[in-house]
């Protein structure tokens, strides 16, 4: 039953790349470019140092920033990839992003804004645009690195610097984005077509309460669900929804059973499928529910924690 589940699945992601649906994209300045153009700011948290990158400060102070983000994204939405606007969705998640930071709550603003509109990749542009003397710019460096933001690997990454030119900035660097935009794109469509049969990578973490380990319901060797120990359940579950196989990893105490498995793209009614779809299946597990109750925290679209907070 679960591979032909599996097996449906992915035929319906499949069959929506073989329609020439594209992944959605954002285009995000490069660390090294909002370092270097000051939109950083540093916190001292227990003695490690705490980098945040200021996007909607940049987007509303650079009009230059702007102005070549949106010819890239331009020239992206050609090949019919679909573009979320960074600079205005940054605008409607900035009141969450600054009630986290009240709260305590470690998560950034970029996966903030994965939860908000859902990318597939992280586009992140670096560019450096230099004098090259007689009226003339030059892009003395560049390049595009494609993130999935589910697993935050890189799917795609290409450039190189280019020649002095007298356009303006957004000319010169789409210039060096057209150079370099068939490989980037074959590299991400090879990697998303692999998706379609092998899934996709997300982690689903349980963290248990002090309160469920002093109570002695949560023993991975010693509690029993269904006639299975905690540990082979816990794996069934991941192993039953995973494509691939599912690596169940626990830490010394138990208070932490990290879970990383391959799910498809796409639910069976065409819904994206990310990490919190599985943490809310655990929620409805009819074997953890009788025994736990747990709440989920969606820290990103490829991580979700799952909360084990009481015994019942």
């Amino acid at each position: 039953m679960k591979n032909l589940i599996l097996l449906c699945l992915t035929l319906i992601t499949a069959s929506a790349f073989g329609q020439a649906i594209k992944p959605k994209m954002m285009i995000v300045p490069s660390d090294a470019w909002m370092t270097e153009n000051g939109f950083v700011t540093e916190e001292d948290e227990d003695g490690a140092i705490q980098k945040t990158f200021e996007y909607a400060e940049a987007f509303q102070n650079d009009p230059i920033l702007v102005g070549i983000i949106n010819k890239v994204g331009g020239l992206f939405a050609e090949r019919g990839f679909n573009l979320n606007d960074m600079a205005q969705e940054i605008k409607g998640i900035q009141a969450k992003i600054e009630r986290n930071k009240i709260a305590g709550r470690n998560i950034s603003a970029l996966d903030e804004l994965a939860l908000a509109v859902a990318p597939d990749i992280y586009m992140y542009l670096d560019f450096k645009i230099a004098d090259a003397g007689m009226g003339r710019k030059q892009v003395s460096r560049f390049s595009l690195t494609a993130i999935d933001s589910y697993s935050k690997q890189t799917v795609a990454n290409a450039g190189d610097a280019g020649p002095p030119n007298s356009g303006v900035e957004s000319d010169l660097v789409a210039e060096r984005v057209l150079a370099y935009i068939n490989e980037v794109e074959n590299d991400i469509m090879g990697v998303f077509e692999k998706y379609t049969t092998q899934g996709r990578m997300v982690t689903v973490e349980f963290q248990v309460s002090d309160d469920v380990i002093d109570y002695e319901c949560w023993d991975l060797y010693g509690t029993e669900i269904n006639g299975e120990m905690l540990i082979d359940y816990l794996t069934i579950f991941a192993e039953e929804r995973s494509i691939g196989a599912a690596n169940v990893m626990a830490n010394s105490s138990g208070e932490t059973v990290t879970v990383e498995m391959s799910i498809p793209l796409k639910s069976a009614k065409g819904r994206a499928m990310k990490a919190q779809t599985i943490a809310l299946q655990a929620l409805r597990d009819s074997g953890f529910k009788t025994l736990y109750k747990m709440r989920p925290d969606e820290q990103g679209l490829g991580y979700c924690i799952v909360n084990v907070t009481e015994c019942k």
